[in-house]
């Protein structure tokens, strides 16, 4: 089509209107990138255009760079739209490469280099609107972004890829909350979850199992120590009332003491407190570091020290045996008979310093030895011609079918009978009396 040319001189300037005088340049736009409104004489397609009703943009080698609305600015690259206004704000597509820090808000919150810091008061967050999606924390381990450190999954529940360290502070579980999944530990100040301790033999730490395990081939390697003002220990029954024990085992996991509220040997008991072995081996029960009670494991007591009886000293045997320094003495049977355990062989009562004071008996005495008496023995009334008598007995007696002399102090009534006395001494006799012979 037409043009003008203005070459007569260099620099020439075309000028619309003057300081006083508005002036204006019009052209009928083809809305060609190819082609500008407003060009270069050896560079046509680089310019501004109209690109449609109140839209412009600017064109750099066909392709438009800047746009210009009535609602909006665009800035492309490529001719593809990278940042634009927008009734919210400004949105960008693809990356924002900034060199300093990002301002949020009157308050001037800062998104720079390693820095995300929010000023304002209040609560600040970090969001995900979509349903269903986690946030991820992700760090270059080995190569560019390798690790997701921190996992926050809809749920709420919050997944770390490594370890957690809490320095100087608690970590509180609320509700029925759980600390779940540790399966591996070695240091010995580590926590340990309840499939760990299960299946743990020992090992360098102590472990008591938790909630729900059964302890079972999980023997601790060291001492347990429960420190406290007063501390206590309690076995609590949740179904019955004498079910608790405490069992002691040796290295082959034999069973040998038990302490147990209910007969453990079978013989039904009951209920009650039951200490003993469920073995071959004794039992002992020890003050001041010395034993007072030795059970040996034919059931056999012995006390070091007294035994103080309250009441009653009851055998349930048929004999009731009293031993000193080992040896059985004497013995009490089912029938109340008191005899020693060998014949001649002990004595009742000590010596005549140390003896017993008074004997009641409602039978007879049987002496196989004979007997000495340092007093005068009483109440004897004979019924048997071998039977002793007493003094006053034998001087109210009438002389009867046997040979009897007057005892000191008596008078002889009437001759001897019988035909021959025979003396072993000399016989005394007062002749002075009238009539007197033999």
């Amino acid at each position: 089509g037409a043009s003008w040319h203005f070459v007569s001189q260099p620099d020439t300037v075309l000028v619309v209107g003057s300081s006083s005088v508005n002036g204006r340049f019009v052209a009928k736009s083809a809305s060609s990138v190819g082609e500008v409104d407003y060009g270069f004489f050896d560079d046509v397609n680089t310019g501004m255009v109209r690109t449609s009703a109140d839209n412009v943009s600017l064109v750099a080698g066909g392709v438009r760079g800047v746009g210009v609305g009535s609602t909006a600015v665009t800035i492309k690259y490529a001719g593809s739209t990278k940042l634009a206004t927008a009734t919210g704000g400004v949105d960008i597509t693809g990356d924002a490469d900034i060199s300093g820090q990002v301002t949020v808000g009157t308050n001037n919150s800062i998104f720079a280099e390693n820095v995300l810091r929010f000023n304002p008061a209040g609560a600040a967050y970090i969001d995900h609107t979509t349903v269903g999606e986690n946030i991820n924390f992700r760090l270059s381990n080995s190569s560019v972004l390798d690790t997701t450190a921190l996992t926050i999954a809809s749920s709420g529940n919050a997944t770390f890829a490594g370890d957690l360290t809490v320095s100087g502070g608690d970590i509180t579980l609320g509700g029925t909350g759980r600390i779940q999944g540790v399966d591996t530990v070695s240091a010995s100040t580590d926590a340990a979850n309840k499939a760990y301790v299960d299946a743990h033999d020992g090992g360098a730490g102590v472990y008591v199992p938790l909630s729900g395990g059964s302890g079972v081939g999980q023997a601790m390697t060291g001492n347990l120590y429960i420190q406290n003002s007063g501390a206590k220990i309690y076995l609590k029954d949740t179904t019955d009332d004498d079910d608790q024990a405490i069992y002691f085992q040796n290295n082959a996991d034999t069973i040998e003491y038990i302490i147990a509220t209910q007969d453990f040997t079978g013989s039904g008991a009951g209920d009650g407190m039951f200490i003993g072995s469920s073995s071959s081996d004794e039992l002992a029960l020890v003050t001041n570091n010395t034993t007072a009670l030795y059970i040996d494991t034919a059931q056999a007591s012995t006390f070091s020290g007294d035994v103080t009886i309250a009441d009653n000293l009851k055998s349930t045997g048929q004999n009731l045996k009293l031993f000193a320094a080992g040896t059985n003495v004497m013995n009490i049977d089912v029938n109340g008979k008191v005899y020693p355990q060998v014949n001649n062989a002990y004595d009742l009562g000590h010596s005549a310093s140390l003896a017993w004071r008074n004997l009641y008996l409602s039978g007879s005495i049987t002496s196989g030895g004979g007997g000495t008496f340092g007093g005068l023995v009483s109440g004897i009334t004979p019924v048997n011609s071998a039977n002793f008598v007493t003094k006053a007995y034998a001087d109210g007696l009438t002389p009867g079918a046997g040979v009897f002399l007057p005892l000191a102090g008596g008078t002889l009534t009437g001759g001897l009978a019988g035909t021959t006395a025979t003396f072993a001494g000399s016989i005394t006799t007062n002749l002075s009396a009238e009539g007197t012979y033999f």
